[in-house]
């Protein structure tokens, strides 16, 4: 480049122009990338009440209406402000024209600043012009003007090199059309002869100020990033999801994961939402990937994620207001009967007191209490002195650590009257629990991946983000919910479950179960956790280059869905079986921990028949040692894919 330069600088020349954009300086993405960026950040400013993809649209058609009036290229503010006024045609904007032009112009900057980078060899290029005495001029068609432009040369630490910059929105016109080099000589008072171009695009760089007699030299760029569409973002979607069972089984989970999370993301903003807790203990997880979605997609955090360590048990006791029918349903879950230890148990009662109390009263812990509270085991408790007390006790002091726990948290949030909650679901127990502790004092609003059953307490409260029977038709809830246990180990936490709340000075602090069964599906599952966050990271990073947000993508998160189920479950069985046998439950019935140990477990009876018990066509050849007839159990898993496409032909267009 160098030798080129030497050789055309004569002395006629008294300038050297030079291109901004791919010349001095580059983008890590494609430009549309920054407008996608732009839009997406806009949408955010307007709680989402007009999406990215419909700003950005918009942005396009104010552009060309404006070059047709023949100014080639529009003002900045002439831009946002006739922006402004299309998108005030279709919803309620909070900021005046001002603050929304000023609002713009600093999400431009902001974004340009962060995807910018000085070309390696611009400085060596600029100190050699510099010691021929000629000066430096930018000339740049750009949509944003000259202070914009100063504001990137002083981060590249380049200003003090550049004489004068002329940018095509300040001035109207463009180096395409010829007429931004005119303005230049005219405003420089130089002739064509003695100005040089320096530029990377053949047209407007090279072969326009040819033609005008200014000697121009290309600059090249190899440079080239792409943006995605429908087919290529479906691509490389399926290819991270699917295409490592070995490596990273719960890869193919990404898809609904990621469209749980935009989901999430696009009603929380659209509620004006700026503080959201996290259940523990499959928030954990929900939490980091929300956060990586707002930073990835926004750049930038305009809802407050906490964590919030809760559970069934530690929220059951608490809300209990006397011990009838109504106040103990939920302890048994969806059985007839449960054993007075695990009732017990599940009334934050511990061993020495549970076998104190069932000893005085002359019952064994493995008696049955029904439903009805009818058996003899139960009217044996509550007629008992010594258990009304501790039940009593416990409930109140359990009642107000928990009132002042959720309080401390609330401390400080931009609503402390409304607390906005998020778990995997699948009936909204604990949100129903604190809305029994709370009563009309506070606002509790539920957000789960999904919920399960029509008849679910307090829904208008309660909202399925993935797949809901109250909210979504039954085709969508039945395939997405297939399976749905499985999440539960896809978002394992590495801590144990809260059982209660206790204070010290003054702080109240969870209490947690550090039992290590309560940990061992964390110990085994976190390495496939890894590879899943490490491989959704990458995939927000495809979403950023991609108009449209992934919540808005539900027919290709549908086909995924139907894609994992059939064809990718299928080869990584031994991970589920081994997650399952790990799980470990803690309120409640607990006899089913003792079934966890057994091989052949019944559950999910009805998803693997209506998935014609594909689940069972690579773990039949493992356990027959005929693993050289895998071709016919992939070739069986494919049939069943078709037929499955063609049954949820209407939801997969």
């Amino acid at each position: 480049m160098l030798k080129e330069l030497s050789k055309h600088i004569n002395e006629n020349i008294k300038y050297v122009a030079l291109d901004f954009f791919d010349t001095c300086a580059h983008r890590d993405c494609n430009p549309e990338v920054v407008l996608y960026e732009w839009a997406r950040r806009i949408s955010l400013s307007l709680n989402m009440q007009v999406l990215p993809n419909t700003v950005y649209s918009i942005r396009k058609e104010v552009e060309s209406g404006i070059k047709k009036t023949g100014i080639e290229e529009p003002m900045y503010k002439q831009l946002i402000a006739a922006i402004y006024t299309e998108i005030q045609k279709r919803t309620d904007i909070s900021l005046d024209r001002e603050q929304f032009i000023d609002s713009s112009y600093n999400i431009e900057l902001n974004i340009e600043i962060k995807h910018i980078y000085l070309d390696s060899g611009i400085k060596e290029l600029l100190d050699f012009i510099k010691k021929t005495n000629r000066k430096i001029v930018i000339v740049s068609d750009f949509y944003l003007d000259t202070n914009f432009l100063n504001t990137l040369l002083r981060k590249l630490q380049i200003f003090d090199y550049i004489t004068e910059v002329y940018v095509s929105s300040d001035c109207g016109v463009r180096k395409s059309t010829g007429k931004l080099y005119s303005f230049v000589l005219k405003d420089l008072d130089i002739t064509s002869n003695q100005l040089l171009m320096i530029g990377d695009n053949k047209h407007s760089d090279i072969h326009v100020p040819n033609k005008m007699g200014i000697i121009a030299i290309q600059k090249k760029n190899s440079v080239n990033h792409k943006v995605h569409s429908k087919k290529s973002i479906k691509k490389v979607v399926y290819e991270e999801a699917f295409g490592m069972h070995n490596t990273a089984p719960l890869n193919g989970f990404l898809p609904e994961i990621i469209f749980f999370i935009a989901n999430l993301h696009y009603l929380l903003i659209s509620k004006k939402v700026k503080d959201v807790f996290f259940c523990s203990r499959e928030g954990q997880l929900m939490q980091i990937l929300f956060d990586m979605y707002q930073d990835r997609l926004f750049g930038c955090r305009s809802i407050n994620t906490h964590y919030f360590y809760i559970s069934r048990k530690a929220t059951f006791l608490p809300g209990i207001r006397s011990l009838d029918k109504e106040n103990l349903a939920g302890v048994f879950g969806n059985g007839d009967t449960i054993s007075v230890r695990d009732f017990l148990n599940s009334l934050q009662f511990d061993d020495d007191e549970t076998v104190d109390i069932l000893k005085k009263i002359h019952i064994d812990e493995d008696d049955l209490i029904d439903i009805d509270l009818t058996s003899a085991a139960f009217i044996r408790l509550v007629n008992d002195e010594k258990f009304v007390s501790i039940f009593k006790t416990k409930r109140d002091t359990q009642h107000q650590n928990l009132k002042d726990y959720l309080e401390s948290l609330l401390c400080g949030t931009a609503n402390p009257k409304e607390f906005h909650m998020v778990d995997i679901g699948w009936k909204g127990s604990i949100q129903d629990n604190l809305i029994n502790l709370y009563g009309d004092e506070l606002k509790f609003e539920g957000y789960y991946l999904g919920l399960l059953g029509k008849l679910i307490q307090n829904s208008e409260y309660k909202h399925g983000v993935l797949f809901s029977e109250i909210e979504n038709e039954p085709k969508e809830v039945d395939l997405l919910s297939t399976n749905y246990m499985y999440y539960e180990r896809v978002f394992a936490a590495n801590h144990g479950s809260v059982f209660g709340f206790d204070k010290k000075d003054g702080k109240v602090i969870p209490l947690i179960n550090d039992n290590r069964k309560e940990v061992e599906l964390y110990n085994y599952i976190q390495p496939f956790q890894m590879k899943m966050k490490q491989s959704y990271e990458m995939l927000l990073g495809e979403y950023a280059g991609y108009l449209l947000l992934p919540v808005q993508t539900k027919a290709a998160t549908l086909e995924s869905c139907l894609r994992k189920q059939c064809l990718f479950l299928p080869k990584v069985w031994k991970m589920i079986r081994d997650a399952r046998v790990k799980t470990w439950e803690n309120f409640g019935s607990l006899k089913i921990n003792g079934l966890r140990d057994v091989a052949k477990v019944n559950v999910g009876k009805n998803a693997k028949r209506k998935l014609l018990y594909v689940e069972y066509s690579y773990r039949l050849l493992d356990k027959l040692h005929l693993k050289y007839f895998y071709p016919f159990a992939t070739l069986y898993c494919r049939v069943v894919y078709i037929v499955q496409i063609h049954k949820y032909h209407s939801i997969l267009k």
